[in-house]
């Protein structure tokens, strides 16, 4: 379990983050939490999927990437714990195959590479 982190290279910090929060945006995500501890949440269409979130900030030559699911839930809707994307027991393996799919788009566009089509 626990979050996903990575410090992605960038020319421009600053414009790679307006990038990918825009990107957030237009998937869906909200932020949420309090100035300097923001996150980027997005709840699935469902309650069976678990709810996504991301974290950016611009570093010197990095944009700092946190990523995590909710993993556990004993009841649909109720989420406990945290999990890795790209780590872990098979827990929420959708959610997970879906967040991966994002992490590399942002990794596109914090690298100031043109996006794939979707």
């Amino acid at each position: 379990m626990g979050k996903f982190e990575a410090d992605l290279p960038s020319k421009n910090p600053e414009r790679a983050v307006e990038r990918v929060e825009d990107y957030l945006r237009r998937q869906g995500f909200q932020r949420i939490g309090r100035p300097g501890r923001e996150v980027w949440k997005r709840d699935s269409r469902t309650r069976l999927l678990s709810p996504e979130y991301i974290s950016v900030t611009a570093g010197e030559d990095c944009v700092h990437v946190q990523a995590w699911i909710k993993a556990l839930t004993p009841v649909p809707g109720l989420w406990l714990g945290n999990a890795n994307p790209y780590k872990g027991a098979p827990v929420s393996v959708s959610s997970k195959d879906r967040l991966r799919k994002r992490l590399e788009h942002l990794e596109r566009l914090a690298s100031g590479q043109r996006p794939t089509p979707r």
